[in-house]
Protein backbone atom coordinates (compact mmCIF):
# COMPACT_ATOMS: atom_id res chain seq x y z
CA UNK A 1 0.00 0.00 0.00
CA UNK A 2 2.76 2.18 0.72
CA UNK A 3 3.86 2.00 -3.24
CA UNK A 4 0.81 3.08 -4.37
CA UNK A 5 0.64 6.66 -4.54
CA UNK A 6 4.20 6.53 -5.32
CA UNK A 7 2.88 3.91 -8.53
CA UNK A 8 0.08 6.11 -9.34
CA UNK A 9 2.52 9.88 -9.70
CA UNK A 10 4.66 7.43 -11.91
CA UNK A 11 2.05 6.51 -14.30
CA UNK A 12 0.70 10.30 -14.82
CA UNK A 13 4.16 11.95 -14.75
CA UNK A 14 6.23 9.63 -16.39
CA UNK A 15 5.17 6.75 -18.06
CA UNK A 16 2.12 8.38 -19.69
CA UNK A 17 4.16 11.49 -20.70
CA UNK A 18 7.10 9.25 -22.38
CA UNK A 19 4.80 7.04 -23.84
CA UNK A 20 2.55 7.44 -26.94
CA UNK A 21 -0.56 7.43 -25.12
CA UNK A 22 -2.55 10.19 -24.07
CA UNK A 23 -4.83 11.08 -21.42
CA UNK A 24 -8.66 10.41 -22.30
CA UNK A 25 -9.57 14.26 -21.10
CA UNK A 26 -13.34 13.45 -21.54
CA UNK A 27 -12.93 10.41 -19.26
CA UNK A 28 -15.34 10.40 -16.14
CA UNK A 29 -12.57 8.38 -13.83
CA UNK A 30 -9.32 9.75 -13.22
CA UNK A 31 -8.37 5.99 -12.44
CA UNK A 32 -9.52 2.73 -11.42
CA UNK A 33 -7.90 0.57 -8.81
CA UNK A 34 -9.18 -3.08 -8.88
CA UNK A 35 -8.69 -5.23 -5.64
CA UNK A 36 -8.60 -9.23 -6.05
CA UNK A 37 -7.43 -11.98 -4.25
CA UNK A 38 -3.95 -10.95 -5.58
CA UNK A 39 -4.20 -8.70 -2.67
CA UNK A 40 -3.14 -9.07 0.69
CA UNK A 41 -3.68 -6.21 3.20
CA UNK A 42 -0.07 -5.43 4.62
CA UNK A 43 1.75 -7.70 2.41
CA UNK A 44 4.47 -6.41 0.20
CA UNK A 45 4.07 -9.05 -2.37
CA UNK A 46 0.14 -8.15 -2.58
CA UNK A 47 -1.03 -6.84 -6.14
CA UNK A 48 -3.56 -4.01 -7.20
CA UNK A 49 -4.54 -3.60 -11.01
CA UNK A 50 -4.52 0.41 -11.74
CA UNK A 51 -6.77 1.03 -15.03
CA UNK A 52 -5.91 4.96 -16.54
CA UNK A 53 -8.22 5.83 -19.41
CA UNK A 54 -6.39 6.67 -22.36
CA UNK A 55 -6.42 7.45 -25.68
CA UNK A 56 -4.01 5.98 -28.77
CA UNK A 57 -2.38 9.26 -30.78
Amino acid sequence: MGLLKPMIHKIYKKFIPESDFELDESRATIHFEQYDHRFLWNKPNSIIDIYVPIRTS
